[in-house]
């Protein structure tokens, strides 16, 4: 889909996200994990979750793609992840199955069918969504386009729009001025995910103070290198 920003600038974006979410610019495409916030299994490059459906489309797309060398095992589980079943168990105490889920999910993350399957997925479910909403808020600088993003994958595509509700400032498709819309943005997704009621979401608050520090840095085109305060990392491409 052609967009209003570069390759660079997108591969920036992304690699922003996938450091917040996995702690590498990459992505870890193994990462299986189990928090305490409701979602179930996490999973992938952009850690997909099994309640938000992006892990049920990860696992989905694989079996589509040829299934790889793991896609036997794999497909006894569907079940589960259709009825969102590890997103109901306690991730103190998981089942052996849960256990054994993430185990091979982990293992399948090598497999380039499973990288590319990923790929495919967080480009469609979540990078396109978040690139049409940018656009039609006709946002121009890549900082902005990653405050979407990041909203994008850690809520949802639906997450953008309950933070927009939360404060006045108008997009430039409405008149205002867009890097005041994105500091404002950036205020209400902070107070948002501050007072959230789960612990694990709370945590995550790191996000804007990294946005908010290259906002204050002017940082607005996400010109190589990129420094985040947490994970205290720089990103080269």
């Amino acid at each position: 889909m052609p967009t209003n920003i570069s390759d660079d600038a997108e591969r920036m974006i992304k690699c922003i996200v996938n450091t917040f979410e996995t702690g590498k610019p990459e992505g870890d495409y193994g990462l299986a994990v189990l928090l305490h916030d409701n979602a179930g299994i996490t999973y992938g490059r952009s850690q997909a979750t099994d309640g938000g459906g992006g892990l049920d489309a990860i696992v989905y797309r694989y079996l589509d793609l040829g299934g790889g060398a793991h896609g036997d095992a794999l497909r006894p589980y569907l079940e589960r992840l259709d009825s969102d079943e590890t997103a109901k168990v306690d991730p103190a105490k998981p089942p052996k199955w849960v256990k054994d889920l993430m185990a091979l999910l982990s293992d399948a993350g090598d497999d380039p069918l499973m990288q590319r399957a990923q790929d495919e997925v967080f480009d469609e479910n979540y990078w396109l969504p978040a690139a049409h909403q940018a656009q039609a808020m006709q946002l121009t600088d890549p900082l902005s386009w990653a405050v979407v993003y990041d909203s994008t994958i850690h809520s949802g595509p639906r997450g953008v729009g309950r933070i927009r509700r939360l404060f006045p400032e108008m997009p430039p498709s409405r008149g205002g001025d867009e890097r005041a819309w994105t500091r404002a943005y950036v205020a209400a997704r902070y107070a948002w995910l501050a007072s959230h009621p789960w612990h694990a979401v709370r945590q995550t608050v790191y996000r804007m103070r990294s946005f908010q520090d290259l906002i204050d840095k002017d940082a607005w085109q996400l010109e190589s290198p990129v420094r985040l305060l947490k994970p205290r990392r720089t990103i080269k491409l």
